[in-house]
């Protein structure tokens, strides 16, 4: 089954209705670029940004109509993905109704498809039963091998699924980034931490646990502008997609992007903008994209601006007592810039390498010799609830004149 993706005029349309149209105005007659905020509020406006979906199409052509507005040459790129459309879920067990969401990729088979079974913990699961993980896993965007070791324990031991949770401050469902090729040996369901200890403490009672999802082949995209120049180029990247709303994991990085390209729309130099779908399978955009042959070589770039996930979102560390971690990726010679420019002197830095934070780990594996890669996490990171706002305004200004700033030095 192939998703069709709406017609500009249909996409533009619902644009309208929500007050979030932009238009297709050029650069001398369109109105005041949106606040960073206003940008974060209309992306998170648009849905839950999962791959291949109605609000990834929506997202990208109203990301394309902007930065035409900005005298950008745009292209929509899609691509094959293999995803699932509306997940879902409920574990009903002794008298309780606790909301689920699976874990991709499951057995097919598994979704849609109730399991019932007795409650058992690891290590005593048994045939047939619905197995817990009864500790909370350490949250991390990526599923880690400590769950996979989880999902085959509990299939050997002949259960039908498995239930975890992940230690997440907001006590919400925090689901995981997959890669294509990390199949689970069966359903996973991820519930709230505070919910996992109460379906432990129900010790073997009879459980149903439905997961829904329409597992598809579909279509995932990528979008590249580009203004033409002289030298060598300055790329900037921001990924689209992932589970839910994204407010501050996806958010930030876009309203960047945005406030990016019309700074460098008149900008001597050649200029690349690259915004990736299925950043939570296994970063497909970023890597379709670096393959095409569209963007400038390593060769042929001054430097290349990632924009990860996370960026200025403090807003919530007080109220939850954490300190969001923020990483760097940066190469050595740029430290001075942007010790001077930007307000990141607390933040880890990592030297560019496959292994450094998210996307950016694409682009230094593929060779870009120089680049500044920023990403971070906080409360409500990678759950149903980020609406954006953990993003704290006055940061994200900071850091905005920061990297005006410092692609002006470039």
């Amino acid at each position: 089954m192939t998703r069709k993706t709406p017609s500009r005029r249909a996409v533009m349309g619902a644009l309208a209705a929500a007050g979030a149209a932009t238009g297709g105005a050029s650069p001398a007659t369109a109105a005041p670029r949106p606040s960073l905020m206003q940008d974060i509020t209309t992306f998170v406006s648009l849905g839950e940004h999962r791959c291949g979906t109605e609000a990834e199409a929506r997202t990208a052509q109203w990301l394309a109509d902007r930065l035409g507005a900005l005298g950008y040459a745009t292209e929509t790129v899609p691509f094959p993905v293999r995803t699932f459309r509306e997940p879902g879920g409920v574990l009903s067990a002794g008298g309780l109704e606790i909301a689920a969401f699976p874990q991709w990729r499951a057995p097919e088979a598994a979704l849609g498809r109730p399991v019932v079974g007795e409650l058992r913990d690891l290590p005593r699961a048994a045939p047939g039963c619905v197995a817990l993980a009864a500790q909370p896993f350490r949250a991390n965007a990526y599923w880690q091998p400590a769950q996979q070791q989880a999902a085959f324990q509990a299939h050997s031991a002949g259960a039908a699924a498995l239930v975890i949770a992940m230690a997440e401050p907001t006590d919400q469902i925090y689901a995981c980034n997959q890669e294509a090729s990390a199949d689970l040996p069966l359903p996973v369901a991820i519930i709230a931490p505070s919910q996992l200890a109460r379906v432990v403490a129900l010790g073997g009672v009879q459980a149903r646990l439905e997961l829904r999802g329409v597992p598809i082949d579909t279509q995932g995209l990528y979008v590249t502008a580009h203004r033409p120049g002289q030298g060598e180029a300055i790329i900037v990247s921001t990924p689209l997609t992932g589970w839910f709303r994204c407010g501050a994991e996806r958010g930030p990085g876009v309203a960047l992007l945005l406030r990016l390209a019309g700074d460098l729309a008149a900008s001597r130099r050649p200029v690349w903008l690259v915004a990736t779908g299925a950043h939570e399978l296994g970063h497909m955009g970023m890597k379709r994209a670096l393959a095409s042959g569209r963007l400038p070589r390593p060769d042929q770039a001054a430097l290349w601006i990632h924009l990860g996930a996370g960026i200025g979102a403090q807003a919530l560390d007080a109220r939850y007592g954490v300190a969001s971690p923020r990483a760097l990726t940066l190469s050595p010679d740029l430290e001075p810039l942007v010790r001077e420019r930007l307000p990141v002197a607390d933040w880890l830095r990592v030297v560019p390498g496959p292994t450094a934070p998210g996307e950016a780990g694409d682009v230094a594996a593929a060779g870009y010799p120089r680049m500044l890669g920023l990403a971070g996490g906080f409360p409500g990171f990678h759950t149903p609830g980020d609406d954006g706002h953990a993003v704290d305004p006055d940061r994200l200004s900071s850091i905005a004149d920061g990297l005006t700033t410092l692609v002006s030095r470039i």
